[in-house]
């Protein structure tokens, strides 16, 4: 409602008889997923809005369907990366969202900024984490839509680069000793691991463009149009073109392998799988040390 209501819980209730009746034939989970979504409002809703986040998380979990969690659905202040281990006390896989709020509105490009690292964290931190999917709507007309696709697939893949290349281990060693002072300086120096060489060799492995290279074939696509002309053609390099790049060379730079080092092998995530299964963001388990003696 947009101003204050009088009664609260009778729409509530007549929303629990609905969700049920609506969910009430089964449908194989192969093909169709129950799921529901909260939102703090919306247009026309800022007073109150019947499906609030307690609501559907206290449907999903009475219910045992799946929660979607959207970062735009909170206030802007609040994030849902500390909402991803709560929910998953009670539920055994949920989905996420992923956006960038501004002020009311909830879909912006995705950008790596702190709270999509900390999503990444949880997700690829949190040993029993496991996720039906990861999802981002980009309501933007004024950008490329190639390229906000890109930009947000992208950095969603380097906040989860980031977390996997994270001592955790140690870190998690720290909090269980109390050693909060320990604690709090490796994980502020862990943000100055060469993670964009780790990056650009990812990219130059699955044979995708590394750095803004991509840009080029965007820009290509924008101006002749779908089917008119091969990606790389006609590029303009006074605008477009990266800068050369070098890569990093890890393997002999000392003690970056305690950084490096692959996560523990587990049944539901590992360096290689990071989500349940291993269908939705596969890195590749590949050797940056082929000389693991000259870095001892």
């Amino acid at each position: 409602m947009k101003d204050t209501p009088a009664d609260r819980r009778s729409p509530r209730e007549r929303l629990v008889e609905s969700l049920d009746a609506i969910f009430k034939p089964k449908i194989d989970p192969k093909y169709n997923v129950d799921a529901v979504e909260p939102k703090l409002f919306g247009i026309g809703a800022e007073s109150y809005t019947p499906g609030s986040h307690e609501f559907y998380l206290g449907y999903a979990v009475s219910r045992q369907v799946l929660l979607t969690l959207d970062a735009g659905h909170f206030h802007p202040t609040e994030g849902i990366a500390d909402k991803i281990s709560s929910v998953l006390c009670y539920l055994p896989e949920i989905a996420l969202h992923v956006s960038r709020g501004v002020r009311w509105d909830s879909d912006h490009v995705v950008t790596l900024t702190d709270d999509l690292e900390a999503i990444a964290q949880e997700i690829v931190w949190a040993a029993t984490a496991t996720a039906s999917g990861l999802a981002w709507i980009i309501f933007d007309a004024s950008i490329n839509r190639v390229a906000a696709w890109v930009v947000g697939a992208r950095n969603m893949l380097k906040a989860l680069l980031l977390a996997l290349v994270a001592p955790i281990d140690q870190l998690k060693q720290f909090e269980l000793e109390s050693d909060y002072t320990s604690r709090l300086a490796l994980m502020e120096d862990a943000r100055m691991l060469p993670s964009g060489a780790v990056w650009d060799y990812y990219c130059q492995s699955r044979n995708v463009p590394v750095g803004a290279d991509w840009l080029r074939d965007v820009k290509t696509y924008e101006r002749h149009g779908p089917g008119q002309t091969q990606l790389n053609s006609n590029p303009e390099p006074d605008r477009y073109e990266s800068r050369p790049r070098s890569f990093l060379p890890l393997a002999w730079r000392p003690g970056v392998r305690q950084f490096l080092c692959p996560l523990p092998r587990r049944q539901k995530m590992g360096l290689g799988s990071v989500l349940a299964g291993g269908w939705f963001f596969l890195l590749d388990h590949r050797a940056l040390d082929p000389v693991a003696a000259l870095d001892q």
